[in-house]
């Protein structure tokens, strides 16, 4: 059998956010909208926004920062379904994970030439942001971590996807515009209608406008 030999682009890599990912640029007014890991009343150690838990994290990562391990996908679900005890199988975070520069190191190792990344526990926790006004604080807060900390479009080999959502047309192009003026190529977007409404109804053309005219790739994301 013939072995590819060509060049190798990453279309779907994830991040694990630091700890102070939401609140280093989140105003003081919205601290109570600040996600953070704690050990709940059960016991399970998950990510919080408030007093709400993030339930799709419940049990996945434990107290001392410990993660599922890379690259073993299928033996971690056969776990989980089999209802085995899998904190075994947990490793320490390593610095690709966190860090743009080992990342591409890491890349480079397994001759990965460029890749999109996207969000890590915000995949889960941006279903849990229902209020806009402090939706587009997080988010904003957000997508200003990802930027400082990968950049959206790193050495023009890591394409970093900042969130964006349609719940509020004014703040969404202003959002939007944000991002692209940062050099985003890719953005990620919350799956389904906004208030009765599909993501292509004409309401929202002054939002897609500002993507298309900057040559943005959408990404829909469903949460949790």
């Amino acid at each position: 059998m013939t072995l590819y030999a060509g060049p190798i682009f990453d279309c779907d890599t994830h991040l694990y956010e630091k700890p102070d990912a939401w609140r280093r640029y989140l105003p003081e007014k919205y601290k109570d909208w600040e996600f953070h890991f704690k050990t709940g009343e059960d016991g399970e150690h998950a990510l919080f926004i408030g007093d709400r838990r993030v339930e799709a994290t419940a049990g996945y990562v434990t107290e001392d920062g410990r993660v599922a391990p890379p690259g073993q996908l299928h033996e971690w679900l056969r776990a989980i379904k089999e209802g085995r005890e899998n904190v075994d199988m947990r490793v320490h975070m390593t610095p690709d994970m966190v860090d743009r520069d080992a990342r591409i190191a890491k890349m480079d190792e397994f001759g990965v030439e460029g890749c999109t990344l996207y969000m890590g526990w915000m995949n889960a926790g941006h279903a849990y942001l229902t209020e806009p006004e402090s939706a587009y604080e997080v988010i904003h807060a957000y997508n200003r971590y990802l930027d400082e900390d990968w950049g959206f479009a790193y050495k023009n080999r890591i394409f970093t996807a900042p969130l964006l959502t349609l719940m509020d047309l004014d703040r969404a192009v202003q959002e939007a515009k944000w991002v692209v003026k940062q050099g985003a190529r890719l953005v990620v977007m919350p799956m389904g209608p906004v208030h009765g409404k599909p993501p292509a109804h004409p309401d929202h053309d002054p939002f897609w406008s500002v993507l298309n005219e900057a040559g943005v790739h959408v990404a829909y994301h469903v949460g949790e």
